[in-house]
């Protein structure tokens, strides 16, 4: 029998269990995976930058539910038939999205 040790947090761009799953199969006993996800549906620019809002929501509500940690993935376009990439975040992207975690405390 394991203590509680984390709650974790999954921010993933869209909803495929595949990616989730590997979180469930490798977290150690005692540790919770809260799975989320922002929901882009389209390859359209104004969605993608949606979803930065939509990424602090999430992190303010995962804080809520007592996560101590999360994670931001990814998404790998699984085939020709998916979404191409249209952009990879830059680094002022990605500290921008780090900044305004910090201001939510994790």
């Amino acid at each position: 029998m394991y203590a509680w040790r984390a709650r974790i947090g999954l921010v993933k761009p869209t909803h495929r269990g595949k990616s989730f799953a590997f979180w469930y199969k490798y977290a150690a006993d005692g540790v919770e995976i809260v799975p989320t996800f922002i929901g882009f549906r389209s390859g359209h620019k104004e969605k993608f930058l949606e979803g930065f809002q939509r990424a602090e929501e999430i992190a303010v509500q995962l804080k809520e539910v007592g996560c101590d940690i999360i994670t931001i993935g990814q998404y790998l376009r699984p085939s020709r038939l998916n979404l191409p990439v249209q952009e990879y975040l830059n680094r002022h992207r990605h500290f921008y999205l780090k900044s305004q975690l910090y201001q939510v405390r994790f």
